[in-house]
């Protein structure tokens, strides 16, 4: 495959990143927000014990806030670096692999924290949520990554050879 072809499959599946990771941190903030008026809002709490709700579902620990934090940041500093690896793309010039490396990260620590939780909580049916979880990850977080790193790894062979 030639450098161009390279570039756009990578800056292709670069936007497809950049969108999915928007997505994320809407849903994030949006669940965070909840989270917060649920668990310090006296109105809400009661007419969700009212209907029946088992409350515990929305208690957090601090620690939980922290981390889900913090993968916000990430997420944002992912989308950041992924909308100035597209620049660079566009132009044909060398791009930075961290955002892509940081998502298969994040992939990693999401499916570890899914069987921990999973296991400790003896959770009937766990097993499967852990199976699609991970497949549902792999496809929309892994597998792109993948293919752009490839796709640099590959671009950085042939830009080497054209500098010999």
């Amino acid at each position: 495959m030639d450098k161009e072809r390279l570039f756009k499959r990578a800056k292709g599946w670069n936007t497809f990143i950049i969108v999915i990771k928007i997505i994320t941190v809407i849903f994030t903030v949006l669940g965070l927000v909840s989270l917060y008026a649920i668990n310090n809002s006296k109105e809400v709490r009661d007419q969700l014990i009212a209907v029946g709700t088992d409350m515990s579902v929305f208690e957090t620990s601090t620690f939980d806030n922290i981390i889900s934090i913090i993968i916000l940041i990430i997420t944002i500093g992912i989308i950041v670096m992924a909308i100035m690896n597209s620049k660079k793309m566009k132009n044909q010039e060398l791009f930075n692999i961290t955002p892509y490396i940081l998502i298969i990260l994040l992939v990693i620590y999401s499916v570890a924290t899914t069987i921990i939780s999973a296991v400790s909580l003896n959770v009937p049916g766990a097993m499967m949520s852990i199976i699609i979880n991970m497949i549902i990850s792999i496809l929309i977080n892994v597998l792109p990554s993948v293919i752009i790193i490839s796709s640099y790894n590959k671009i950085n062979n042939i830009m080497g050879e054209e500098q010999r």
